[in-house]
């Protein structure tokens, strides 16, 4: 058994002493039919300190003991030689010993031991009828031509489905985590449930709903601060404010736009999808810049990346303040932003009245407005 644990060096004494104390969990499988050599890979997050461990896969069988400071979800992983497969599950550490069996794959496996595996595998087969029919959707979708694919009737029906899809896993998630406040699972829930761009009015009733217990979990307390953060960048809120270096290394300051309506634009000369949005954003400019409106672009780029980004800004004609996101203290980080592109539009005395407003959605707003 192979261990490895990587933590700043400012909590490493802390964390030894966390694992000095802590409770023990012993994790024993049982893998069959599976080809030699291969390894089984277990890694875990404890508040900032990342645990790694594994074990050789024995005539099918493998056995990883260890210590954890609460409960918290691990990835096991099944590692054949020569093999490219991402095989993989999710199994929850206890202090018991927990059975993983299973046949060829051991994201197939059953995971019993601990009452958070069980809520776990609950949570599995209310959501298998939701992945059911998205598998459908996309197996039928195999039979049809690259040309029918990119049709817009199409991509339409397809935006359309992926949303449902998303909808009825929600609900599945938000009925779980009502009926099982007292379980990590819940809390875990929450990192789906608010998707690529959460948001506080989603997120703060369920996470209301959370036990005390689960609550004073390092991920508990971590979500709590998520929540302070996508409270203040809540629509009805006025937009923190931050300042960053344009391309000339100039400073501008959000603050120094009050005045008329802004679109802050988070975005990256990396992001194929925030490309492809810019001539959304170039025709919005233009046709109300003289209207008491612009736009603040922020990149995500990196400094190894500011000749793209600056590049960027010239092949795709935006013209209005750009800033790079650099420095400690991110304004991508005070605005949680998880994913790009992501838009917040401000009104003249600087409150968010709008978020993430993408093509018509766009126009439309803008149109109402001015």
């Amino acid at each position: 058994m192979n261990k490895l644990f990587i933590a700043a060096m400012l909590v490493l004494p802390a964390a030894a002493f966390a694992q000095k104390t802590a409770p023990s969990f012993k994790i024993k499988g049982e893998i069959t039919g599976v080809s030699s050599p291969a390894k089984v890979y277990l890694s875990y997050r404890m508040d900032k300190t990342m645990y790694r461990d594994s074990a050789e896969l024995k005539n099918g069988a493998f056995e990883i003991a260890g210590k954890f400071m609460e409960p918290v979800s691990a990835s096991l992983q099944l590692q054949v030689e020569g093999s490219k497969d991402r095989d993989y599950t999710t199994i929850y550490l206890a202090p018991t010993t927990l059975e993983v069996k299973g046949e060829h794959k051991i994201a197939h496996a059953t995971i019993t031991g601990g009452e958070d595996n069980k809520m776990y595998a609950l949570l599995q087969s209310n959501i298998k009828p939701v992945n059911t029919r998205e598998k459908e959707f996309l197996l039928a979708g195999t039979s049809l031509s690259k040309e029918e694919k990119a049709t817009a009737a199409y991509k339409a029906k397809e935006e359309a489905f992926e949303d449902s899809i998303f909808s009825a896993r929600k609900q599945v998630w938000a009925a779980f985590v009502k009926a099982h406040p007292n379980t990590v699972v819940s809390l875990d829930i929450l990192d789906s449930y608010g998707g690529f761009f959460p948001s506080f009015d989603d997120l703060s009733p369920l996470y209301k709903l959370l036990s005390p217990a689960v609550k004073k979990t390092a991920k508990g307390k971590q979500y709590a601060q998520t929540i302070a953060k996508l409270e203040k960048t809540n629509v009805g809120q006025f937009a923190p404010l931050f300042e960053k270096a344009n391309p000339e290394g100039k400073n501008i300051n959000l603050k120094d736009l009050r005045g008329k309506y802004v679109l802050i634009d988070f975005w990256a000369s990396w992001c194929k999808p925030c490309r492809a949005e810019n001539p959304v954003l170039v025709k919005a400019y233009n046709d109300y810049k003289d209207k008491n409106f612009t736009i603040l672009g922020v990149s995500l780029d990196a400094e190894f990346t500011r000749n793209a980004w600056i590049k960027a800004i010239k092949d795709d004609g935006l013209t209005w303040a750009q800033v790079i996101d650099l420095g400690t203290e991110k304004a991508s980080d005070t605005y949680y932003v998880q994913a790009i592109p992501q838009n917040f539009l401000l009104d003249p005395s600087g409150k968010i009245i709008a978020k993430n407003l993408r093509g018509e959605a766009l126009e439309a707003k803008l149109k109402e407005l001015l």
